[in-house]
Order: C-alpha cells, then sequence, then structure tokens
C-alpha cells in the first residue's frame, strides 16, 4: 500500500469532504480515505497495482474539486512532492 495527499480547492462544507470521501472509497484499489475540510486536503491510501495517482485525482475533478497539488506521503505527517506538480522545484 502507498499512500498520496492532495490538496483540493472548493470545498465549503461537510457534504463536500463526504462527498469526496465516499467518490475515493469505492473506486477498486483504495484502502482508506482521510478528508480535511480545513486544510483542504485528503490523504488516500491506495494499491498502486490497482489504481494510479491519476486515476484518484480524475475522480477529484470529475466531481468538481480541483486538486492543486500532489504529494507522496512516507507517513501521515511527512510528505514530498512529487516532480512536476505545482510548487515543486
Amino acid at each position: 500500500m502507498e499512500k498520496v495527499q492532495f490538496k483540493i480547492g472548493g470545498m465549503s462544507c461537510s457534504f463536500c469532504a463526504e462527498t469526496i470521501r465516499k467518490a475515493l472509497t469505492r473506486m477498486e484499489g483504495v484502502n482508506a480515505v482521510h478528508v480535511s475540510l480545513a486544510h483542504e486536503e485528503t490523504l488516500i491510501e491506495y494499491d498502486p497495482a490497482k489504481v494510479a495517482p491519476q486515476s484518484l485525482k480524475d475522480t477529484l475533478t470529475a466531481h468538481c474539486f480541483k486538486s492543486l497539488s500532489r504529494e507522496r506521503c512516507t507517513s501521515l505527517y511527512r510528505c514530498a512532492r512529487q516532480p512536476g506538480d505545482p510548487g515543486s522545484p
């Protein structure tokens, strides 16, 4: 299992956070989803053999949320930006 964190734009209420959580949880290969409305981000634990991070991002945009950046997480608290993401060196 791997973890990826997305910064999300467009969330305005707990219904938005729940919509994101449900949409991602229903995807094959997604093990866990944590959404923070206050921090406008989601942390997803997934099986890379079954789903790609781009598919996760596509699901966010299909539900009218803007994924601002992607970070690969080694733990809940330490993340490293992926090359090519906004704000990456």
